[in-house]
């Protein structure tokens, strides 16, 4: 893959990143996931981006992905209020999302499809991250899409993506619901089955144990971290969203394979 490969599937990638970062904020108003009216954060392609804490019209050359948060210095310039970090974090997973497709496929029809297999991946994370749903108008559109392009054997042999969907969510389905028979309360959600499916669909059966063994790998590591910078130790009630380290290692394992790396 040459330099200028790279680079222009990098400066796609923040652009396209920084789409996504509408589709998160948005999106769950629009889906009824976010409750509060739909129109008070717009559609996908309208209004113009607003502060969400003064509600001044973003100009455009405060829009650039990457380069705009860096000369405001994370903050709002009419009211100073601090930009989240969720911002530009996004728009660098985009460009490591493409780059990673470019260098993986090549610049072929799998490169452009995988590309917007881990953009959806990316998006499901800070979703459920921020609002611990995984919208199934993403989660399901991604099953039929990885059915699909796998008819044609794109990814996997197309066999392999159907008994990857199908026990990709039939394992989170039965593992949801034994759990809440035996302690009386949701321990994961269908979201997750169907993130779990669409993954399955992808990359084929394959990739669902090294996918879900790296998931609970990140998830467990998170939450120590996380318990060890806090201090507060580990709350054992408290839910944890399973949506992003299962988007991580899920991409992860896809990339190896289709590599030929060792999911092992």
């Amino acid at each position: 893959m040459s330099i200028y490969s790279v680079l222009g599937a990098g400066l796609l990638g923040l652009v396209l990143g920084s789409f996504l970062n509408v589709v998160i904020h948005r999106g769950p108003a629009l889906w009824g996931l976010a409750g509060e009216d739909r129109r008070a954060r717009g559609t996908l392609v309208g209004p113009r981006s607003r502060c969400p804490a003064c509600g001044e019209a973003i100009k455009v050359r405060d829009l650039i992905p990457l380069v705009s948060y860096v000369a405001l210095r994370g903050r709002c310039r009419a009211c100073k209020a601090a930009i989240s970090g969720r911002y530009p974090l996004v728009e660098a997973l985009g460009a490591a999302a493409l780059i990673g497709a470019v260098a993986t496929f090549g610049l072929t029809i799998g490169g452009t499809f995988a590309a917007l297999f881990l953009l959806a991946l990316i998006a499901l994370a800070a979703i459920d991250f921020e609002t611990g749903y995984l919208p199934e108008a993403i989660t399901l559109p991604l099953i039929g899409g990885g059915l699909l392009v796998n008819l044609f054997d794109l990814y996997t042999d197309k066999l392999w993506a159907l008994i990857g969907a199908v026990v990709g969510y039939g394992s989170f389905f039965l593992i949801s619901t034994f759990y809440r028979r035996l302690r009386a309360r949701e321990g994961l959600g269908l979201g997750d089955a169907a993130l779990f499916a669409a993954l399955g669909a992808w990359g084929g059966w394959p990739i669902l144990a090294p996918a879900a063994l790296l998931a609970a790998s990140i998830a467990l590591l998170t939450l120590w971290l996380s318990s060890l910078l806090s201090g507060r130790g580990v709350d054992p009630e408290a839910p944890i969203p399973f949506g992003p380290a299962l988007c991580l290692g899920g991409a992860a394992a896809f990339l190896a394979s289709r590599a030929g790396l060792p999911l092992f």
